[in-house]
């Protein structure tokens, strides 16, 4: 038996791919084998907790990419994970609220990528 998180994720992957059940079938499979879902809800987790304990991150004055190198650097020191999670949520607070006064997206096909 499905959990309801598994019916929701499995009806908003078939309404992103109109349907098409190999392009699905083949993303889930992506996603069950190359992504961390469970990273991602610890990110989610964490970001509700911050916004009650010190308010919207928008009103943040922290300087997103320092404190990513920082916890990246702490990771590499303790091997603690925790550390990875805030990185990432530094990184997608920075792509949501960017402070690089040169801030875009440009989708590059070629070059480095994460895989």
């Amino acid at each position: 038996m499905k959990t309801i998180t598994e019916h929701i994720r499995d009806h908003i992957l078939l309404n992103a791919f109109g349907g098409s059940k190999a392009t699905y079938k083949d993303s889930i499979d992506v996603i069950e084998n190359d992504f961390s879902l469970d990273f991602v809800t610890k990110m989610a987790n964490r970001i509700v907790m911050g916004h009650h304990r010190y308010g919207p991150v928008k009103n943040a004055k922290t300087d997103n990419i320092k404190a990513v190198k920082d916890r990246v650097g702490k990771y590499e020191e303790t091997g603690n994970m925790e550390y990875l999670v805030d990185a990432g949520n530094f990184l997608m607070l920075e792509y949501h609220f960017p402070k690089h006064p040169k801030a875009h997206f440009e989708s590059v096909d070629d070059g480095e990528h994460a895989t």
